[in-house]
């Protein structure tokens, strides 16, 4: 056994200083915090080339080991490398819940060659090789071409598509279920979007003979939440006819993403069956993106940016390893980033020595401004509007504030000299349809009057009202 500051690790196989036959190795044991505690994840380092681990098989024998209450510590791994003949150094490496990695240990192993035989038969590979890599879809293709968009126009093109091809992670799925364990994971995918701290799960998973009594999933094997399983897919019970489990062995649930992990996010599922026993089922990697850089705006347009980002990605991704099959079913998803490009770009910048000399140096003063809040209570986004109007009044602008509730902002804002006007919004949020929310706005129209205003500023979702108020009298 192996003890760092940061962990314990347990080689079955191979020992240290074992001689092994050169060609493909597997490594299989266990590893655990200082305190019994799993750790996120494991890779093997071999000189300058990093290795995934398949980490997070239940142990029940260490729960008694480690004096734990829960039915088992995910901490058995599998790993599988090639090795020349010669003697090797292999580094195991952990990453700790702070997104750090941390050696755990060095296993020194003597690779052999074996004995040459006689008569050799020499088959080409190629064919099979091209067959194992892994395939680029074209939902995942168009993500990453959005993201290579969206980098800032500054940075080389040939850089912003290695950063976001190498950020791809490779193999996406390091196990699929065993038997009898049958299933697929459709998202997270390849690449997936991270929203407001959790990701989606979905896919499906059934055993050959009888229900799951739990299924859970995690990222950090830190935090375990439950998914929903057991709902209606019937193209999996058309491709299983001889499993009546497969006719509702869907799966689906939102879990959490701590945001200091690192890159990529792994994603493991455990089902518990009706014996109480647990099984690890999928381990899958995606490259995370969030809503900051959904938010990101595009560089400014140009189509021989965009044929060079679609060119350089696809070529890029087949010298990372991935096959892309370049049919009919890209050109939909490109033609639609192509489209999403041309409506959201930059604007190109107008050099300064060709600008109109008549353009105004400076902007227009503000006279008056309407605030637009979901309410004024001492919280996040009425304090934060409360701070913008304040300042507006101290340059002397004239401000009047707009909100369905009062609350005690109401006085601060009257004490600074703003005034505060409340509306009711209660038939906005009765709308059933277009136009049952067109005649609200319309309604509550005749409340307002926006005409004295040179600008309206609506804070957060909520107060979407106000920029078709403002839009209601930009119109007229």
């Amino acid at each position: 056994m192996f003890e760092s500051t940061h962990g314990f690790l347990h080689l079955d196989h191979p020992v240290a200083d074992a001689v092994v036959p050169a060609g493909p190795l597997l490594l299989h044991g266990w590893a655990a915090g200082p305190r019994g505690e799993p750790l996120v994840d494991l890779r093997l380092r071999l000189r300058d080339k990093v290795f995934p681990v398949a980490h997070g098989f239940p142990r029940v024998d260490l729960v008694a080991h480690y004096g734990l209450k829960q039915p088992f510590l995910p901490a058995g791994f599998e790993a599988a490398l090639h090795l020349p003949a010669g003697r090797h150094s292999i580094d195991i490496e952990a990453l700790t819940l702070a997104g750090e990695w941390h050696k755990l240990a060095t296993v020194a192993v003597i690779a052999k060659p074996e004995p040459t035989p006689r008569f050799r038969f020499w088959i080409d590979p190629w064919p099979f090789r091209r067959a194992l890599r892994p395939v680029m879809e074209p939902l995942p293709f168009a993500q990453a071409l959005r993201l290579i968009l969206r980098q800032p126009p500054t940075m080389p093109l040939a850089q912003a598509v290695r950063e976001v091809v190498a950020a791809l992670p490779l193999p996406f799925v390091l196990r699929y279920p065993h038997l009898p364990f049958h299933g697929h994971i459709d998202q997270p995918a390849l690449q997936q979007y991270v929203l407001f701290g959790q990701v989606c799960v979905a896919g499906w998973l059934f055993h050959e003979s009888g229900p799951l009594r739990r299924l859970v999933a995690t990222v950090d094997l830190q935090t375990w939440q439950d998914l929903t399983i057991a709902k209606p897919t019937p193209h999996v019970a058309a491709v299983n006819p001889g499993f009546p489990t497969a006719a509702h062995a869907g799966i689906h649930g939102w879990i959490d993403v701590p945001a200091q992990l690192a890159a990529p996010l792994r994603l493991r599922t455990y089902a518990q069956l009706t014996d109480g026993s647990w099984h690890l089922c999928h381990i899958q990697h995606s490259a995370p993106w969030d809503q900051e850089q959904e938010k990101a705006p595009f560089a400014p347009f140009s189509r021989l940016r965009f044929a060079r980002a679609a060119f350089g990605l696809w070529r890029a991704s087949r010298a990372r390893g991935f096959t892309v099959p370049w049919r009919y079913l890209f050109y939909p998803e490109v033609r639609t980033v192509a489209r999403e490009y041309r409506l959201r770009a930059l604007p190109v910048a107008v050099p300064v020595a060709s600008a109109p000399a008549t353009l105004p140096r400076t902007a227009p003063r503000l006279k008056h401004v309407t605030l637009v809040t979901h309410n004024l209570s001492r919280e996040g986004a009425p304090l934060l509007l409360w701070e913008f109007g304040r300042h507006l009044i101290q340059q002397g602008v004239r401000v009047h504030v707009l909100s369905p509730v009062s609350g005690p902002l109401a006085a601060l804002y009257t004490e600074a000299g703003a005034t505060v006007a409340i509306v009711d919004t209660a038939s906005l949020l009765t709308a059933q349809t277009i136009p049952a929310l067109n005649r609200a706005l319309a309604h509550l129209a005749t409340q307002v009057d926006l005409a004295a205003t040179d600008l309206v500023v609506a804070n957060t979702l909520p107060s979407y009202w106000g920029v078709h108020l403002a839009q209601r009298d930009l119109v007229a």
